[in-house]
């Protein structure tokens, strides 16, 4: 009697759950810029302002949720800019006389301080060898810590700047952000990681206050973090 020897296939393993928590140190620059209301579109300075850059860094501790998703809150600091580059032509006179034109350029540079505590959502796509790849999303609570901004009814003119502190400024002192982003891992050791980490932040809500006769500024950035990551155990 012939007997045949069937192999079955062999079951898929299953994903090993990864060290629950563990720590990141991240940061790098950003595109800034805002978007106003229309009415805001159509004054001065506010009309003249150009993106520029800016920077961000946190420190995190995530916690995972399960094979592939991880939850992560830190405490970060957040510097959103715009620019202000222009050239001036002005009429010269003497008497009723035209003598000539007198060309200036102004250059200023506005910007937002924040104290950030982000909560993020990682969800992990896929590994490759040593790399890992993950989407990202949460929300960001943004404090005003001060800054250094063009004053509403200035001229387009050098030296037309305040700068503001934590009090008595046309800020809110907190505003709520949405992250979205993508995160990639490079294992260096058992406990160490690189990760790359490029997002982009958007305002939910407006940075001025109602009551402050300012446009309503809603920030935005586009940049990408670096670092090192940790695992506790």
């Amino acid at each position: 009697m012939l007997t045949t020897a069937v192999t079955l296939p062999e079951p898929e393993a299953k994903r090993t759950l990864p060290n629950r928590w563990s720590v990141q140190l991240l940061a790098g620059p950003t595109l800034s810029y805002r978007q106003l209301d229309t009415a805001g579109r159509a004054s001065r300075p506010e009309a003249y302002e150009r993106a520029t850059t800016g920077y961000s860094a946190q420190v995190g501790v995530t916690y995972a949720a399960g094979p592939r998703l991880r939850v992560q809150a830190g405490l970060g600091y957040a510097e959103y800019a715009t620019r202000l580059d222009v050239n001036l032509v002005t009429p010269q006179y003497t008497g009723n006389r035209f003598t000539g034109n007198r060309e200036q350029r102004v250059q200023q540079r506005d910007t937002y301080r924040f104290v950030t505590v982000p909560l993020l959502l990682y969800y992990e796509l896929g590994e490759r060898g040593a790399f890992s790849y993950s989407v990202l999303g949460g929300s960001t609570v943004a404090f005003y810590t001060g800054g250094r901004t063009t004053r509403p009814d200035a001229c387009l003119c050098e030296g037309q700047q305040t700068t503001w502190g934590t009090t008595n400024n046309p800020y809110k002192t907190a505003s709520v952000g949405l992250t979205l982003g993508a995160a990639l891992n490079y294992q260096l050791t058992p406990r160490w990681q690189l990760r790359l980490q490029p997002a982009a932040n958007y305002s939910l809500t407006s940075l001025t206050r109602p009551d402050a006769g300012l446009a309503t500024r809603r920030l935005w950035a586009l940049g990408g973090q670096g670092g090192i990551s940790y695992n506790l155990r």
